[in-house]
């Protein structure tokens, strides 16, 4: 009886020995696999988001979504989607998209400018007309005296003796033989005064004198003729 009850304690101490040791196998065989099971981090370049990669014993692939752990489709090896990887250069967010159609859209401004005003052209004052000298005033001279004899003027006119005799005409102012009476005389004067042709004025031609004195009444008369005679009257 205590031989057949000893049998049975070491029956069941041998059992709870290989349930230890067994149990001690898988635990340790579970680890391990729960440390080759450890997800990889991996960066999708296309959406910058972080996701986990893991295997399981028949070699398939679980990517699980870390924001809500949503198990996707599981795929063999051969039968992985392609995926075509997109350089980083080329991904624009949406702003910048905007903003590139925007400035599509909107034309430049251009500022406007000021319209540059021409200069006016300079204008040159019309001068006034310079007036032609007056006509002299003709005294013609002939065989029988002075015609004119009187003739009236204003200062600075000119008078124009003509000889149209057949002898010399000389005029002078009077008194005769001194041609005194004018009151303007010049170093270059032959007698007293400028009003005097100081030479005998041949036929067919002319002597003329301005007179610049003031107003007044002077006589004259032909020098190599003394009684012919005339008189010039200046008016102011």
């Amino acid at each position: 009886m205590n031989k057949g009850f000893a049998k049975i304690k070491i029956s069941v101490i041998i059992f709870v020995i290989v349930i230890i040791v067994g149990g001690f196998l898988m635990y340790t065989k579970e680890v391990k696999n729960i440390q080759e099971e450890t997800p990889k981090e991996i960066l999708n370049n296309s959406a910058d988001e972080v996701i986990k990669i893991s295997q399981d014993d028949d070699q398939n692939q679980i990517i699980v979504e870390e924001d809500n752990n949503v198990q996707n489709p599981i795929f063999n090896e051969s039968e992985q989607p392609i995926t075509k990887s997109v350089p980083k250069e080329e991904i624009k967010t949406e702003t910048n998209k905007k903003l590139d159609t925007e400035s599509e859209i909107i034309p430049d401004i251009i500022a406007p400018t000021e319209p540059v005003s021409e200069p006016e052209p300079e204008t040159i004052p019309e001068s006034e007309p310079i007036p032609p000298p007056p006509s002299p005033v003709i005294v013609t001279y002939t065989n029988s005296g002075f015609n004119p004899k009187n003739v009236t003027i204003k200062q600075d006119d000119t008078v124009l003796f003509m000889n149209d005799s057949t002898h010399g005409m000389w005029v002078s102012v009077n008194f005769h033989p001194t041609h005194s009476e004018y009151p303007i005389s010049t170093p270059d004067d032959c007698l007293g005064s400028s009003f005097d042709s100081c030479v005998n004025i041949t036929p067919n031609n002319s002597w003329s004198f301005t007179f610049t004195t003031n107003a007044g009444t002077w006589g004259y008369h032909n020098h190599t003729n003394a009684g012919n005679t005339g008189s010039v009257t200046i008016e102011q």
